[in-house]
Parts: structure tokens; sequence; C-alpha cells
């Protein structure tokens, strides 16, 4: 349903530039929300994902790679759906290129999975906001949402 994506596309954006997403590959302050999304399960969009939260423009990658994907139709996995992803999150096609020629987010997409299954999770997606149970696969995207909205909505600290 795609009222409903772009209700979660919102809210996963607002949390992200909420909990200060950093170039660490972990988001910063409350709310405290891990993503693993499929989306960026292949070598290239984990590489673009990378550069992007270096360059401050991860949420947007990830708005803009959920909205072309699921709402959209772009093949993310063709170098042409890839760049049309990136430049609508505004990265430069030297952004891509530069993402494209470095391996350092594999050490990043390492710790990752390791935090992943010391969480008792294993696949994509898997979520996880604040101290709020687990979520694993896209049947449970409206309880992200919820839990999403939640956390936007407590007062700082709570």
């Amino acid at each position: 349903c795609v009222s409903s994506f772009r209700g979660l596309a919102a809210a996963l954006s607002a949390a992200l530039a909420a909990a200060g997403a950093d170039g660490s590959g972990h988001a910063a302050q409350a709310p405290v929300l891990f993503v693993r999304l499929a989306a960026f399960a292949s070598r290239d969009g984990l590489a673009l994902l990378h550069r992007a939260m270096a360059l401050g423009r991860g949420p947007a990658l990830a708005e803009s790679f959920l909205q072309g994907v699921f709402a959209d139709g772009i093949d993310a996995g063709s170098d042409a759906g890839l760049a049309l992803i990136a430049t609508r999150a505004g990265l430069s096609t030297a952004d891509v290129a530069a993402a494209l020629a470095d391996d350092s987010w594999r050490a990043v997409a390492e710790a990752n999975r390791a935090d992943l299954f010391a969480r008792g999770l294993w696949g994509v997606p898997s979520f996880r906001v604040d101290e709020q149970p687990a979520l694993w696969g896209q049947d449970r995207l409206w309880m992200l949402e919820q839990d999403l909205l939640q956390a936007l909505a407590a007062p700082a600290g709570a």
C-alpha cells in the first residue's frame, strides 16, 4: 500500500534525522534505531549508503531508495537505477563513483552483521526502535511505523 509506505518512509526519515545518524553506521542518541534493510544488501547499495552517511545524506538516500524501489519501481540493481536513486538523494555521479571504488564500508557492514546476530536476529528486514522488541519481516512494517511514531512522540530522555 503506497500510502502506508509513504507514512513509513516519512517516519523512518524523521527518526534517522532525529537520531543524528552519523558516519559510523549506527544512529547516535535516542531514539536509537537499528535498521537492516534488504534494499542495501547489495555490495553497491552498501557502498553507496556508507558514502552517503559520511556526506550527511544517509537519511535522504534511505528515503530515495525506499521510495524508488518500493513505490516507483526503480531497479536499484542496475547502474542507471542506482544513479537515479543517488541523484534524487542529492549525491553526484562523482559521489557514486567514489563510493563504488571504496571498500571501507565492509568493516561497518561486518560490525552491523555481528550486532544483528548478537540481538538474536538473522535476516532482513530486521528493525528495532529504542528498547522495543525487535521486528523481523516486511509484514511487520506497520508495527515498525507504530514504534517510530511512538519514539518520535516521546519526550526527550523518556
